[in-house]
């Protein structure tokens, strides 16, 4: 889900589900934004996250990180 602000401390957007290329990791608390590749007065945002590609337990234990962009739009 992603929401947005034009200042950190809101007005917030309705959270809107973001389709990925790949299914973060449950819990992933390593997603970021690359702020100096954003595109497009910034209605194209790129982020990167973790990406299990073996979840034989509750931790995944490889996986890829994943590079993406996101059109606001």
């Amino acid at each position: 889900m992603l929401r947005t602000a034009t200042a950190p401390w809101g007005r917030w957007s309705e959270p809107t589900r973001v389709a990925l290329p790949k299914p973060a990791a449950l819990n992933n608390s390593n997603i970021h934004e690359h702020a100096p590749l954003a595109q497009n007065c910034e209605r194209r945002i790129v982020i990167s996250y973790f990406a299990a590609t073996s979840n034989d337990s509750l931790i995944p234990t490889s996986g890829d990180t994943v590079l993406t962009a996101i059109d606001l739009d």
